[in-house]
This record gives structure tokens, sequence and C-alpha cells, in this order.
């Protein structure tokens, strides 16, 4: 495979990350698994692009990640067990501060899955401009 086709289908895989990014947005729970899948499908982009990974989009990949778990912790450790109680369940006050401060991270995640769309994207013109 030629050096334009790799990054061809790892800007392809990326444009995908990107759709699964801007899903990310929705909330930690169900956005929570769209933004792991969009890592996942970022880190694929890479290993099949070989484009370099901007310190940007790796380091919010991991905050992403590490918030992500917390936050699915503490949120499981707070669900009650009993079936009559989950009905009327109501987040702690902890908890919807944190839906807070995943949508900012969030829209840093979007951000940062553009962003290395473009540079893929800069590479796989460049490359073309050499031959």
């Amino acid at each position: 495979m030629t050096k334009s086709t790799r990054i061809l289908v790892g800007f392809i895989l990326q444009l995908v990350a990107v759709l699964f990014a801007l899903a990310s947005w929705i909330d930690p729970l169900e956005g929570g698994l769209a933004m792991v899948i969009g890592i996942g499908l970022t880190v694929g982009s890479y290993f099949i692009s070989r484009v370099r990974l901007p310190k940007f989009t790796w380091i919010t990949a991991l905050v992403g990640i590490a918030f992500l778990v917390a936050f699915w912790a503490l949120y499981i450790a707070e669900i009650p067990t009993d079936p009559q109680q989950q009905m009327t369940f109501q987040p702690s006050d902890l908890i919807m501060s944190m839906v807070t401060v995943y949508t900012v991270i969030s829209v840093a995640f979007i951000c940062s899955t553009v962003f290395y769309a473009i540079q893929q994207f800069t590479t796989m013109r460049a490359a073309k401009a050499t031959g």
C-alpha cells in the first residue's frame, strides 16, 4: 500500500471517529461509550496512516478515559440496588457537576479529533504533491 493510500484510509477512518466524537456530546453514560469508540478509531487511524498524533489529541483522549472511569465508578456506586428506588433515583450534586465537566471534555475531544483529521488531510495533500 502506498503512502498516500495509507493516509487516505486513515483519514476516512478518522472521519468516522469524528462522527463518534460528535455523538460523545450526549452525556457521560451513552456519550462516554461513543467517546471510547472514537478514541479506538483514532488510534486505529494513527496506526494505519502513520501520521504523527498531536499532543492535544492523545492528551484529550487520556483525560477523557480517566474522567469516564471515575464518573462511571461513582455513578454505579451511587445507584440504589432496590428496583423500586431506581425509578425515582436522582443523582447527587457531585454527579451533576461531573456532567458539566464532561461536556467541556467532550468539546475538547471533538476539537482534537477534527484537528487530527485536518492534520491527516494536509499530510495526504503534501504526499500527493511530492509524488
